[in-house]
């Protein structure tokens, strides 16, 4: 497709592409082979033929691969996740939707394009059928049991975990004798749908037509119900990144002003995105005050060491205007996301998917939720895979997507 060409001749940059995900691969794997220490299987009705050849094969999804731009692979990415590529406040904040940025517009448009041109080669379209097809023939050769009551691990003698209060609606159900758990569920099942098909006839007065579709309705209702009384899911507390302070030069008035300015920016996100307004409650940053940690100012390489994950620091920097070729809304304020799996006594085995990775990258304070975070949760993206895009900008500035258009600029 011409549409789709400029995306094409901009993969300067390739990397090995995993057509079908990791993690897609470790869980059809983890609910069906067999536990050795105990001698049982996880998932009952596995055999022991079946679960070895699954151990044997399951591994091999891992040669589906190809090689493919590093622009358009990210793109992949994040639709394949469900994150969408380029939120409508982004758009706006680039000006975009200016007159004389409409050439740079129709790149960010043909950019999907490009990942599911990428998706339909025939190359590619193959390994993801034959990756498929692979998972499908063990996953329908087992006689598996009802996944709402059969996928389910009992933690209440975990640390941090409390037991179902008595009383509480659907605590008998998560019981950890799995053949209780079914004999409970399939009870309580009928029940719900005995009462939904009940109420579905006006009370059991019969004056309304009942449909085969009515009937499966209610069942469908009534497993969601169900569901919703086994899992019991606890209120959600929140998630979060920690943060760093690594600069104390500033005055007892002047810090909480920048810290209020910053979390502002960073709560700045999700504008037109469907959804966002109902999570954005639960993100909070959580501070960590790199001196009362012994950390010395500007040390990022000691906060690293106190981290387990991808963490933010803070250093005071001025931002100077975005020269006039530029994108305004890619030049703003950014935070530097330290990467603490990354080895600094490895850095000179320099990688070819993302050369020159020093193991931290700054990002623009907005993007800290819509794009880091959702891109790391769900595992999409890690830092080192984002630099690459991060590495294009004058700043070394991660913006999101780029386009070859903006890159030449």
């Amino acid at each position: 497709m011409a549409t789709t060409q400029v995306h094409r001749l901009g993969q300067e940059l390739k990397i090995v592409d995993q057509v079908f995900e990791p993690q897609i691969i470790t869980l059809s794997a983890l609910l069906r082979v067999r536990d050795s220490s105990i001698g049982k299987e996880i998932v009952p009705g596995a055999s022991d033929t079946r679960t070895k050849s699954l151990a044997l094969e399951l591994p091999s999804l891992g040669r589906f691969v190809s090689r493919v731009g590093q622009n358009i692979q990210s793109v992949k990415s994040r639709l394949w996740k469900g994150i969408i590529p380029l939120s409508e406040q982004r758009w706006l904040e680039k000006g975009l939707n200016e007159p004389a940025q409409f050439d740079m517009a129709c790149q960010h448009v043909s950019a999907v394009l490009a990942a599911f041109e990428y998706l339909n080669q025939p190359p590619v379209a193959k390994s993801l059928r034959d990756a498929f097809k692979l998972v499908w023939k063990h996953w329908s050769q087992a006689a598996l049991p009802m996944a709402d009551y059969a996928i389910w691990l009992d933690m209440h003698v975990y640390h941090g975990r409390n037991a179902p209060l008595p009383g509480l609606r659907g605590s008998a159900l998560r019981t950890p004798d799995f053949v209780q758990r079914q004999r409970l569920y399939v009870e309580r099942l009928r029940q719900l749908t005995r009462l939904a098909i009940y109420e579905s006839t006006a009370g059991g007065r019969g004056d309304l037509p009942y449909t085969l579709h009515q009937t499966a309705l209610d069942q469908i209702a009534s497993q969601n119900q169900l569901r919703r009384e086994l899992r019991a899911l606890s209120p959600i507390r929140g998630y979060g990144l920690v943060i760093y302070r690594l600069t104390h030069s500033q005055s007892n008035t002047e810090w909480p002003a920048f810290v209020e300015k910053l979390e502002a920016h960073v709560a700045d996100w999700g504008r037109g995105q469907t959804g966002c307004k109902a999570i954005q409650p639960y993100l909070k940053l959580h501070w960590l005050d790199g001196e009362a940690l012994g950390i010395s100012e500007g040390d990022c390489e000691a906060a690293r060491k106190s981290t387990t994950a991808v963490s933010l620091h803070t250093q005071t920097s001025h931002i100077q205007p975005p020269p006039i070729w530029c994108l305004p809304g890619d030049f703003a304020g950014f935070v530097l996301t330290i990467d603490a799996t990354y080895k600094v006594e490895k850095s000179h085995q320099e990688s070819e998917a993302s050369p020159e990775y020093p193991g931290q990258m700054r990002i623009l304070v907005n993007l800290v939720w819509g794009d880091l975070h959702a891109l790391l949760r769900t595992q999409s993206s890690s830092l080192e895979s984002l630099w690459p895009l991060a590495r294009e900008h004058p700043n070394y500035v991660y913006v999101g997507p780029t386009v070859p258009l903006q890159l030449c600029s």
